[in-house]
């Protein structure tokens, strides 16, 4: 069984380059041991589509499917920074970068590109067809409903059967792969590893704030808020990110509860 779970952005695409490097799992004796194979990738976000684009271009006799439940863009999406670290690791794909970034808006103060999570997968994904649609297959609306991991196949909500050699799970910090997984195994000494604190978030669109410079990244401070940020949208605008915990739910010190 050969599962590889990936399920953030900067870490996902940093693990998914090493899992396809010439001295990875994925070669042997400086050979490819996917050639010619099915791979089926859970999740269609910027981690999936860079594994695919990564690994379509490292060998391109593979076979990808990609499942992503969704069918139109997140109206939560918010931007992503575009580091350094993944600028290179973007790099590894000749022409991807410069796709991935091509709707963006820059940080000033950072010195690096945001991109809102939505245009990131778009431009991704257009890529992804572009250059390696003839072996990479991307289904939109198509959610994966099971998994066997002994007899290698997943099925979809309009029940389809996939067999796969090797199946990635992209899912998101929720990702079913890794619960079913978990339950398979039968092992109740698998723990999840939590990096972050449990928070609320929510993101508002806002129109060209015409008092804050276009590449700004303005902090929030308040009381009743974890923190937060004005960040750039491109081509224009402006979103407003905030973050609160259960301790700071008490809404009575905003002036627009409402609108929180």
């Amino acid at each position: 069984m050969r599962v590889l779970l990936f399920l953030s952005v900067v870490p996902g695409l940093v693990a998914a380059s090493a899992a396809l490097s010439f001295s990875s799992p994925l070669t042997h004796e400086g050979k490819s041991i996917v050639s010619n194979k099915k791979v089926v990738v859970v999740g269609g976000g910027p981690v999936a589509l860079y594994f695919a684009a990564l690994m379509s271009h490292l060998d391109p006799t593979v076979q990808i499917e990609i499942l992503e439940k969704r069918t139109q863009p997140s109206v939560n999406a918010f931007g992503l920074g575009v580091s350094k670290r993944m600028q290179h690791r973007l790099r590894d794909v000749p022409g991807l970068l410069e796709q991935a970034i091509a709707i963006s808006a820059p940080i000033d103060a950072l010195g690096i590109p945001l991109v809102s999570r939505d245009d990131l997968t778009q431009q991704m994904g257009s890529f992804v067809s572009d250059n390696f649609g003839k072996n990479c297959r991307l289904a939109l609306g198509e959610e994966c409903t099971s998994v066997d991991f002994e007899g290698k196949t997943v099925t979809t909500g309009s029940g389809r059967v996939l067999k796969y050699d090797l199946l990635l799970g992209a899912d998101g910090v929720n990702s079913k792969i890794r619960q079913w997984l978990i339950e398979d195994s039968g092992d109740d000494d698998i723990k999840e590893e939590h990096y972050l604190e449990d928070a609320y978030w929510k993101t508002l669109q806002l129109p060209k704030q015409p008092d804050i410079e276009a590449g700004s990244f303005k902090p929030l401070h308040h009381p009743s808020l974890g923190g937060g940020r004005v960040l750039p949208k491109a081509p224009e605008g402006h979103i407003l990110l905030l973050f609160w915990t259960d301790k700071q739910r008490n809404y009575g010190n905003i002036e627009n509860p409402k609108g929180i």
